[in-house]
C-alpha cells in the first residue's frame, strides 16, 4: 500500500460531485468559504503525470466548479493551489490535487458563522483554518451543489 494520504483517506461524504478522472471534495478547511479540492482519483505524484482526458477533464470542472461557487457564495476571484508539501513534511507520498480557494473582499454569513478573508489580495496563508461544525459543512457543500 502506498503511503499516501489521498489515496488511503477516501470521505464520501466530502465529495460535492465526482467524475470520471477526479473527486471533488468540500475542504474540512473553509477560512475561505467554499474551500474545495479536487482530488485525482488515482495516484500520481507530478502533474507530469497526468493523461491529456484528465486535463481535459480538469478544465470541465475548473469551470463547472467556479459558476457554481461564484453564483451560491458571489466570491471576487478564485486562488487555485497544487502544493502537495503537507505530504513530503510528513514523510508521504504526493498525490496530485488542486486546492480551490475563493477570495473575498467582503464578509458572508451562512448558518450563524462569519467567513471574512483578511488576507483579500494577498496570497493566502493555507496553514490557517477556520473549522467550521458539521451542520455548516453540510450546508455549504449542499449550496454549491444546488447551484451545478
Amino acid at each position: 500500500m502506498i503511503n499516501c494520504f489521498s489515496c488511503n483517506n477516501k470521505d464520501e461524504e466530502r465529495v460535492i460531485f465526482p467524475a470520471k478522472y477526479w473527486n471533488v471534495l468540500i475542504s474540512n478547511n473553509q477560512f475561505h468559504l467554499g474551500q474545495s479540492i479536487v482530488d485525482l482519483k488515482r495516484h500520481a505524484e507530478s502533474l507530469n503525470e497526468l493523461t491529456e482526458a484528465e486535463y481535459i477533464e480538469f478544465k470541465e470542472i475548473v469551470k463547472k466548479l467556479e459558476i457554481a461557487i461564484k453564483k451560491a457564495f458571489k466570491p471576487t476571484h478564485f486562488n487555485w493551489f497544487c502544493l502537495m508539501n503537507n505530504a513530503v513534511r510528513n514523510k508521504q507520498s504526493p498525490h496530485v490535487h488542486w486546492h480551490l480557494v475563493p477570495r473575498y473582499d467582503k464578509k458572508i454569513e451562512i448558518n450563524k458563522e462569519i467567513f471574512t478573508d483578511e488576507e483579500y489580495c494577498f496570497p493566502c496563508d493555507m496553514m490557517k483554518g477556520k473549522k467550521v461544525n458539521n451542520e455548516t459543512l453540510k450546508i455549504i457543500k449542499k449550496i454549491i451543489i444546488d447551484n451545478i
